[in-house]
């Protein structure tokens, strides 16, 4: 790998309309409801957990979303780390809550720039819509990444158990899109290079790449170029799923 975190670094649950599916030994998916912007869209989050550190995917739309996640990965001895795989709101207005918990924040570092450039006025703007959703976004603080990358780091979450986090050599949905892979479980999250029972959100996107990385979903490593590098993905994780 061109980079490697080999020490675990890091760093009331509201009830939240989403599913927690496990999908491997170490590997949980949280499968969201809903379309709407009180709903964070949809958008999925994950999970995996080893004994010395976890990794969270993405980290919803607003806290709750969040903190429902947080009692399941929190431990005295062990470390988060929280991966961004995009800079769009759903996936990161709930980093503050990880970022409370001393988690570390990964992100390519075109995600961490649109972030920078983008996610406070965002935010603002969120939250002037309407009374409603300025509520449920009060206690939202934008948290930047701690460390970025170019093309793929990985998160040794325990002696065998890694995650790596690669950023697709083509852009499909933005330009600052990561993808997970555990090996281990042989389990992907895509992010949202794959939609699933829902219309792409193609605001930031090469529409063709958006359309041969979702055609390409059944081949291993479609979006890496890795391949059989660490072997096929069992189960692929999409940012969204109807």
């Amino acid at each position: 790998m061109k980079n490697r975190l080999s020490r675990p670094a890091i760093r009331s649950v509201s009830k939240v309309p989403s599913q927690v599916t496990k999908v491997g030994v170490h590997s949980w998916a949280v499968l969201g409801g809903g379309e709407d912007v009180l709903h964070s869209y949809g958008a999925n989050q994950g999970f995996i957990v080893g004994r010395r550190a976890s990794l969270v995917v993405d980290t919803g739309f607003h806290d709750s979303v969040a903190a429902s996640i947080l009692p399941r990965v929190n431990s005295k001895t062990r470390r988060i780390f929280v991966l961004n795989t995009h800079y769009h709101s759903d996936h990161v207005f709930g980093n503050s809550v990880f970022a409370d918990s001393k988690a570390v924040i990964i992100a390519n570092q075109n995600c961490s720039r649109s972030m920078k450039a983008k996610s406070e006025k965002l935010l603002d703007g969120y939250r002037k819509r309407d009374p409603k959703l300025s509520r449920m976004l009060r206690g939202v603080k934008i948290a930047y990444p701690d460390i970025t990358f170019a093309r793929e780091i990985g998160t040794q979450l325990d002696d065998l158990l890694e995650a790596a986090i690669i950023h697709p050599e083509a852009r499909a949905h933005t330009d600052g899109d990561s993808i997970v892979f555990v090996p281990r479980d042989r389990v992907l999250f895509a992010g949202d290079i794959l939609w699933v029972g829902y219309h792409p959100n193609l605001e930031d996107a090469d529409l063709q790449g958006q359309i041969e990385a979702e055609a390409s979903s059944n081949r291993p490593w479609p979006w890496a170029g890795l391949r059989t590098k660490r072997g096929r993905a069992s189960h692929q994780i999409p940012g969204r799923a109807g």
